[in-house]
């Protein structure tokens, strides 16, 4: 009993000698503290720096918002503003006088007075530009000088040089045309449903009545028409013509008139010219129909052929030769065209 007593009594002892930290443990212990009360401390720092950036970032946002309203406001009194000017403008403005050797006659000067003196909107095309040019009266001349466009008629009639370097003319028909400063030349009609502008490299763009747009590219000599409904022709050089629809398929016709047509959900059709039909699945299958009735099928597995008279021939990924006759004759061969099973003609 003894024994077991002092057993017990050192297991206890070394229980409570477990559980005290020794002198290592204990700085261990102290530095832990210590790196902790630095963290703690170093995130309520960076907690009183964010809550600070957050009331800046509030305070930046309510001012630009400020801004932001009495800039509308401002774009709202200029508009007025502008608006007042054009009307001071338009009673101001004086009827338009052609020179004497004036090649158009009364009739066409009354259709010229109408449509450049009393209707002042094909002054100025470009809203933002007017404001400017009404203001800078001396960076704008108006000339009455002699134009000479193609397409249209020589004519004495009214020329507006912005502080940009565009130059916009009035037609006598009413059309416009403006020259801006790097090339670029564009004309849209009295009605403003046709508009056209030819680029300085050479490209042409074409808005037309039925809402078409055309374009052309100078470089590649190729035409890209947008009709309403959404469908895009585009016409190539070469006489190939691509159609893409609205719904995803596209149509192409090759110069030989072979024509390809790509489904929108992946598969593709190919009639060649001759008649041939190539059709290809989603899954890689082609079926081709001959003019002839023959058809052929390609699969990742085997090449097969059917003819009219009923004989069916497959060739096989390994090399293998089957054919299969209308009357139920079988001929195998192998790769190599060792003949492996004939059954022999059957009745």
């Amino acid at each position: 009993k003894k024994l077991k007593a002092e057993r017990k009594a050192f297991e206890n002892y070394q229980k409570i000698n477990k559980e005290v930290p020794n002198k290592v443990e204990r700085e261990e212990i102290k530095e832990l503290n210590e790196q902790i009360s630095c963290l703690k401390e170093e995130i309520k720092f960076k907690e009183e720096r964010w809550n600070a950036a957050a009331i800046r970032f509030r305070s930046k946002i309510s001012q630009l918002e400020e801004e932001n309203t009495s800039l509308q406001k401002q774009i709202i009194m200029l508009e007025q503003e502008r608006l007042q000017r054009i009307k001071k403008n338009e009673k101001k403005e004086k009827v338009v006088t052609f020179a004497p050797n004036s090649i158009i006659d009364t009739e066409q000067q009354c259709f010229m007075e109408k449509h450049v003196v009393k209707n002042p909107k094909y002054e100025i095309e470009d809203p933002i530009k007017e404001r400017e040019s009404v203001c800078a009266k001396n960076d704008q001349t108006i000339a009455m000088t002699p134009l000479l466009v193609s397409n249209h008629q020589v004519i004495r009639g009214k020329q507006i040089k912005h502080t940009d370097g565009k130059i916009e003319s009035v037609m006598a028909d009413g059309s416009r045309i403006i020259k801006f400063a790097n090339g670029t030349e564009k004309v849209v009609s009295a009605d403003e449903k046709t508009i056209s502008i030819k680029f300085f490299n050479g490209d042409v763009k074409r808005v037309l009545p039925d809402n078409r747009m055309v374009y052309y590219y100078a470089e590649s000599q190729t035409t890209h028409t947008t009709f309403a409904n959404g469908l895009e022709v585009l016409e190539f050089p070469n006489n190939q013509v691509e159609k893409r629809f609205p719904d995803g398929q596209i149509e192409i016709t090759f110069p030989d008139q072979t024509v390809k047509k790509i489904m929108s959900n992946g598969c593709e059709e190919t009639l060649f010219a001759d008649g041939t039909v190539q059709r290809t699945e989603i899954n890689g299958q082609t079926v081709i129909v001959f003019p002839n009735g023959q058809r052929e099928t390609h699969t990742m597995n085997y090449k097969k052929r059917e003819y009219p008279n009923g004989t069916v021939k497959t060739i096989y990924e390994d090399g293998r030769q089957e054919t299969k006759y209308s009357n139920g004759r079988l001929r195998v061969k192998d790769k190599q065209g060792n003949l492996l099973i004939d059954t022999g003609e059957t009745d």
